[in-house]
C-alpha cells in the first residue's frame, strides 16, 4: 500500500515490477533485526496479536474486528520515549514508530511518514477511554486522528521506547518484550515497485 502496489493485482504487473529497476528506501533497524514499515507497542500490539489468531475475516477487516475484540482490555502503559536527544514521558495506549504511513490493514497511523527521508515518524496515543477510542478509531483511516488532543507526534532518526510492560511488534510480527531502540537506516532496502 505504501508504494502503490496492489497485492491482488494482475500477475503480469507483479512480474514486470520484479524484473524492473528496484527502488531504494529506508529501513528501521532495532537490536535484533529489521522492520520495513511500522513498529508498534501497546494496544496496537495487542490488536495485532489478536488479529494473527483470527481465522475470520480475511484481509484488512481482520484488524478492525480484532480492535473491537480487544477494546475491553484497553489499557495504557507508562513509557519513556527518547527521540534523538529529547526525552518524553507518556501514559500511552499506543506507540507507533514508522517508516511508512500505513499499518493494520489500511490505517494511516503516521500520515507524514516517508520511506526515503531518513527519519522515523512517531505517533503516541495517550491514555484514552473505550468509548473515546471508538469515536477516535475511524479517524485513523484518513489520518485525521493527528488533530485529536490525545495524539502526540515526533520525528527523529533514533527512537528508544522504555517501559515495564513493552511488547513491540514490527510489520505484523512480534519483536520481543522489553525496551527497544529503533534507528532509521537510509537506503537499507531495495524494493521491486
Amino acid at each position: 500500500r505504501a508504494f502503490g502496489v496492489d497485492e491482488n493485482g494482475p500477475v503480469g504487473d507483479a512480474v514486470a515490477r520484479a524484473l524492473g529497476s528496484p527502488r531504494t528506501v529506508d529501513g528501521i533497524r532495532y537490536e535484533r533485526g529489521w522492520v520495513a514499515s511500522v513498529a508498534t507497542a501497546g494496544f496496537s500490539g495487542d490488536v495485532n496479536e489478536r488479529a494473527n489468531r483470527l481465522r475470520w475475516p480475511k484481509g484488512p477487516r481482520r484488524y478492525t474486528v480484532a480492535t473491537l475484540l480487544e477494546l475491553p482490555r484497553l489499557r495504557s502503559r507508562r513509557v519513556r520515549l527518547e527521540v534523538d536527544d529529547a526525552i518524553h514521558t507518556h501514559d500511552a495506549a499506543l506507540i507507533a514508530v514508522a517508516n511508512t504511513e500505513w499499518f493494520g490493514g489500511g490505517m494511516r497511523i503516521c500520515p507524514a511518514a516517508r520511506a526515503d527521508d531518513a527519519v522515523l515518524d512517531v505517533t503516541v496515543v495517550e491514555r484514552i477511554g473505550r468509548l473515546a477510542l471508538l469515536r477516535y478509531f475511524p479517524k485513523v483511516f484518513d489520518g485525521s486522528h493527528l488533530t485529536h488532543p490525545k495524539t502526540t507526534t515526533y520525528r527523529g532518526r533514533r527512537v528508544r521506547v522504555e517501559g515495564d510492560d513493552i511488547e513491540a511488534w514490527g510489520d505484523g510480527e512480534p519483536l520481543g518484550a522489553g525496551s527497544v531502540t529503533f534507528r532509521a537506516e537510509p537506503g537499507a532496502i531495495r524494493l521491486a515497485v
